[in-house]
């Protein structure tokens, strides 16, 4: 050895000590090392072994406490970055993915959740080879809020005023207790039995609340509060006397394709009107991108950009008390945009999620081309269909063929799809016997391989007086189908069994139909022989 690298070699002591050193060992270092002086003939040995590094973490997860809807981010540093690297949750394994991000830079591994809601409460655990980190996580939740805000209303003396708002929740699930929800008129609390003057609505699948205020009169003016607990969210009710009407209402508008846009265009009899448009019964909310809103002069227009079948139903302009509706309706045929499996290639006991992305409307009806009681259709949302079979077998490949209908057409698209899992047994054994303690098998090869190569066979065999206990006799390689079994008990019953395997398992066996009794086929011929012998001898 010549020092350079990651060896240098150094003397000491007057030349007469030499030093060998190893810079960065690694297990390939290890091995026997000698030292030689003059012609070789002196000569001394040493053998260097070196461990592999344990992995140990440098920086552990540590527990943490996060509000609902927050991002959550959980960060550990290990020694080694080369050993296998898992995340679980609740000691079920977690992948990256829309839930989860999991990374690393350098020797910091990090999973990120965005969004966090109560099901994410729990313990996390990071697993770098054997060696492991825990953390719990907390969730608190978060406090209610409106989504919807009261706003103000205006209406006519004699006449009525509706106020509605939303909230994000009803309850809460950690504290076990329902939100506490109240109506105030100029500050006094609104009483649910004076049903004449007020009607209080309570819509729990939307959460929407709606209050309604018969028979306006000029001292009703001022202000509607909603309180959820502690939040409240306001309105101001203003009494207007002067007389509007609309010269000219919206018309309804039919679409029959999509994307499109859509024009809503209405007259008042006065200018300078301030007009709110509701979409079924919610006011729109003009900074959004796909909304346009114009007005000129006594002309009001609503245009909606970039259509969906969400935006669909009934549109109403709001003028102080009077109102103008028009419906959009939506007449689309079927369309399938995309058909994309998780993959064409599944291994057995793996789910199979196909995800259809479509337009259309009506929601089309859903069929497929295969009867298959494991098939689950789930609408994520309208224009995104999930098709998923949990666990997969070999018989779930195939062709799988949407077709999408409703009244104004169809649509169909399909893919294909093979289940990788372990072959069908093998068939048609037949045993013979061929000497005192010697079978010989034969068997044909299996119908399926299950979409990997065959790569053996397993023999077993099972003596009659032990039923329940099957013994490997030996393995043989996939171009064999015959084989032989000795040392066999002379007297005893066997049966035998044949197994393919594949590289995602062994199949189930192929077993003989009836138990084989050994004995020598040519016993009868041997006590002949042995009697002839005897009278030679007499």
């Amino acid at each position: 050895m010549v020092g350079g690298g990651r060896f240098e070699v150094s003397k000491a002591s007057g030349n007469k000590r030499q030093i060998l050193k190893i810079i960065n060992a690694s297990l390939t270092d290890s091995g026997e090392y000698a030292c030689t002086a003059g012609t070789d003939q002196i000569r001394t040995v040493a053998n260097l072994v070196i461990g592999d590094l344990e992995v140990q973490f440098l920086q552990t997860l540590q527990d943490r406490t996060i509000l609902e809807d927050q991002t959550l981010i959980l960060e550990c540093v290990v020694n080694r970055t080369d050993k296998p690297i898992s995340w679980f949750f609740n000691d079920q394994q977690i992948q990256s993915g829309t839930k989860y991000d999991i990374n690393r830079e350098k020797n910091k591994l990090r999973l990120v959740i965005k969004n966090v809601t109560i099901d994410n409460e729990g313990q996390y655990t990071c697993r770098v080879a054997d060696v492991k980190t825990q953390c719990k996580v907390l969730i608190d939740e978060e406090k209610v809020r409106f989504v919807e805000r009261l706003t103000d209303v205006g209406t006519k003396e004699g006449d009525i005023a509706k106020f509605q708002c939303s909230v994000s929740k009803l309850s809460y699930i950690k504290a076990k207790r329902d939100i506490d929800f109240k109506w105030l008129h100029n500050g006094k609390p609104i009483e649910e039995t004076d049903e004449k003057k007020y009607l209080i609505e309570f819509d729990k699948t939307s959460k929407i609340l709606k209050l309604t205020i018969n028979d306006v009169l000029n001292e009703d003016v001022g202000i509607i509060t909603c309180q959820a607990d502690d939040v409240t969210t306001i309105g101001r009710l203003n009494v207007e006397e002067v007389p509007i009407y609309f010269v000219r209402k919206p018309e309804d508008q039919i679409l029959t394709e999509l994307p499109n846009i859509c024009l809503f265009e209405c007259e008042l009899n006065r200018a300078g009107i301030q007009v709110k448009w509701l979409h079924n019964k919610k006011e729109l909310d003009y900074s959004k991108d796909k909304i346009e809103f114009h007005n000129t002069d006594t002309i009001y227009r609503l245009k909606l950009l970039q259509i969906e079948a969400d935006d669909q139903g009934e549109y109403v302009c709001v003028a102080r008390d009077k109102k103008a509706q028009a419906f959009l309706k939506l007449q689309v045929p079927p369309k399938i945009e995309s058909f994309q499996t998780n993959s064409k290639l599944i291994k057995h006991d793996q789910p199979l999620i196909i995800d259809i992305l479509y337009t259309g409307w009506p929601e089309p009806s859903i069929e497929w081309n295969r009867t298959n009681n494991k098939i689950k259709n789930k609408l994520i949302k309208h224009g995104h269909i999930q098709m998923m079979i949990d666990n997969t077998h070999r018989n779930d490949s195939g062709v799988y063929e949407i077709t999408l209908k409703n009244d104004y057409g169809q649509d169909q698209r399909n893919g294909t799809i093979e289940v990788l899992d372990k072959p069908s047994k093998p068939r048609n054994i037949i045993v013979k016997l061929l000497d005192i303690g010697e079978c010989g098998l034969t068997w044909e090869e299996s119908e399926d391989d299950g979409g990997s190569p065959i790569t053996g066979y397993c023999i077993e065999k099972c003596e009659e007086r032990r039923a329940a206990s099957w013994d490997e006799v030996c393995l043989m390689g996939f171009e064999e189908r015959k084989a032989i079994v000795n040392r066999l008990i002379d007297g005893a019953k066997y049966r035998f069994r044949v197994s393919a395997e594949n590289k995602y398992g062994r199949s189930e066996p192929c077993e003989s139909i009836e138990a084989i009794l050994i004995k020598s086929p040519f016993g009868k011929i041997l006590i002949f022989v042995l009697l002839e012998s005897l009278k030679i001898q007499f």
